[in-house]
């Protein structure tokens, strides 16, 4: 029984994943051509060095449902996921990483609650019902990650980062504009705005299982500082507007 009859635009960011992308994107496919009538899938392809886009572009010439956004230099996963956005054509927007740590059993979930009215509803690692395999630095580095944006901007979200949120078309472009950051903090500065612009935002848990094998590109000594720097700077920012 499919969920919706929205169209579902599902943009997927990518930065050199040649190795997995295929396998993984027709995976995806499977799963949400089996729940919806109408659907569109987008890679966006950042500026990668290692053949990603001759995959994404030749994946787009074979499967019509699916659309290749290339950037000849790094954007930033933000401005890759915005680039996107803006020849999707669905009324439902999903992001999601390329490397399926989000169990695809819960696309329907969070497809349907944002049916249910939510404009915009986030995957969560840190419910009591999530299940979830992650190395204990990594996993204790977001929650404090998360306490912070938490104290700084009273969101009230549990997980801010994680990579599997859906949100409705038109609420997306009525804010992506006001975002400063086009790296990591996208995801979370897309919801502080959300909120401060009174949209409503569920979170749901899910099941988690970080990839074997695969090298996260965030590494926590280099860019965990970074992210601090930026979420302040960002606090200030809203402050003086």
């Amino acid at each position: 029984m499919k969920c919706t009859n929205n169209k579902i635009s599902l943009i997927i960011p990518v930065y050199n994943e040649a190795s997995i992308l295929k396998n993984n994107v027709l995976i995806i496919e499977d799963a949400i051509k089996r729940i919806v009538n109408s659907y569109e899938i987008i890679i966006a392809e950042d500026g990668s060095k290692d053949g990603t886009n001759f995959v994404a572009r030749e994946l787009s010439k074979i499967n019509s449902h699916i659309m290749h956004s290339h950037s000849e230099e790094r954007i930033g996963k933000g401005g890759a996921i915005t680039k996107a956005f803006k020849i999707s054509s669905g009324e439902i927007i999903i992001f999601m990483d390329v490397d399926i740590s989000t169990s695809l059993d819960f696309l329907p979930i969070i497809i349907n609650n944002i049916e249910k009215g939510y404009d915009m509803v986030i995957g969560s690692r840190f419910f009591k019902k999530s299940i979830v395999e992650r190395k204990f630095y990594r996993k204790f580095f977001s929650s404090c990650f998360n306490i912070l944006v938490r104290i700084l901007f009273k969101t009230g979200v549990h997980d801010h980062q994680c990579g599997f949120k859906a949100i409705r078309s038109n609420v997306f472009k009525k804010v992506m504009s006001n975002i400063y950051n086009d790296n990591f903090l996208f995801d979370t500065e897309l919801i502080i705005k959300l909120i401060s612009n009174k949209f409503s935002i569920a979170e749901i848990p899910v099941i988690w299982k970080e990839p074997k094998k695969r090298k996260s590109k965030f590494k926590i000594l280099r860019d965990a500082p970074r992210m601090g720097i930026e979420l302040l700077k960002l606090r200030v920012k809203l402050w003086r507007t």
